[in-house]
């Protein structure tokens, strides 16, 4: 005989079948626009890298310039079920809906369950989370990475089982691969995870570690391999901080003048404008 579903259980359902529905919609809608056929600027170079993987070029010409993850997980799911990019919207569909139900799991372990449900329908409803579900960019999966990751600290606090923190490293890892600055988490959860877990932490710390570098060692190994330099992800995070950060920015992405926004032109202005200097 079945056990009932508990009201915690019935709230994560319902989470993520709203949010499922929403997506749902909104990649239908989007399907009548113009550009769901025809992807621009990074969903055209997320395609178009995704296709050079897929024809045998897994090794590129130069390092890493934008975070790799996506491309070469949309080279994955073309190799599975053929070049069919109208199925990403769907899988992110799925994605974005898990993201929500993560959302709410481990805001509810942190700090109780209104809050956490409550999180879990803010992400439901949050227009942005919706908005890039139908595209070819990295956002839905890169959030549905962090969320994975953030209940993975939370299951590692709670359980304190040695597992548990190589699962926490190979999360932030494969997360660092679709956006490398959230490597600025590892410094506090080392020193946090020093002084609480004392005597049980050697082991801890080196699966923390040992899963952290293991994806990560993938991207810094294709770019010894394309460049004979030592590029940890990628190295286009010097010019993202002075896009952000120059004495012009507004804070809505003001590329300098003499530099591109398509990614692909983008990195040789980037290139250029380095070398002159």
């Amino acid at each position: 005989m079945d056990l009932p579903l508990s009201k915690k259980q019935l709230q994560y359902i319902l989470i993520f079948a709203l949010a499922f529905v929403i997506r749902s919609i909104f990649v239908i809608q989007w399907a009548n626009t113009p550009y769901f056929n025809a992807p621009i600027v990074d969903a055209v170079e997320h395609e178009n890298w995704a296709l050079k993987i897929l024809s045998g070029k897994i090794i590129g010409d130069y390092p890493f310039y934008q975070s790799p993850a996506y491309p070469y997980l949309l080279a994955l799911i073309y190799k599975i079920v053929g070049h069919f990019p109208h199925v990403i919207p769907w899988l992110q569909v799925l994605a974005g809906s898990a993201t929500c139900v993560l959302v709410a799991v481990f805001s509810e372990a942190c700090f109780g369950p209104f809050v956490g449900f409550f999180a879990g329908y803010i992400c439901v409803l949050y227009r942005p989370f919706i908005f890039f579900t139908p595209l070819l960019m990295k956002e839905t999966f890169t959030l549905f990475a962090f969320a994975v990751f953030l209940t993975m600290i939370m299951r590692a606090h709670y359980k304190c089982r040695n597992i548990d923190f190589l699962w926490v490293g190979l999360s932030l890892g494969f997360l660092a691969l679709f956006r490398s600055n959230v490597l600025i988490f590892f410094a506090p959860l080392f020193i946090f995870w020093l002084i609480t877990k004392k005597s049980k932490f050697k082991i801890a710390a080196a699966l923390f570690v040992a899963g952290l570098f293991a994806p990560i060692s993938l991207a810094t190994i294709h770019n010894w391999l394309a460049s004979g330099e030592f590029i940890l992800i990628n190295h286009g995070g010097g010019y993202v901080f002075y896009v952000g950060n120059n004495e012009s920015s507004n804070g809505v992405g003001n590329f300098p003048h003499e530099i591109s926004s398509f990614p692909t032109q983008e990195q040789k202005d980037f290139k250029r404008i380095a070398e002159v200097s």
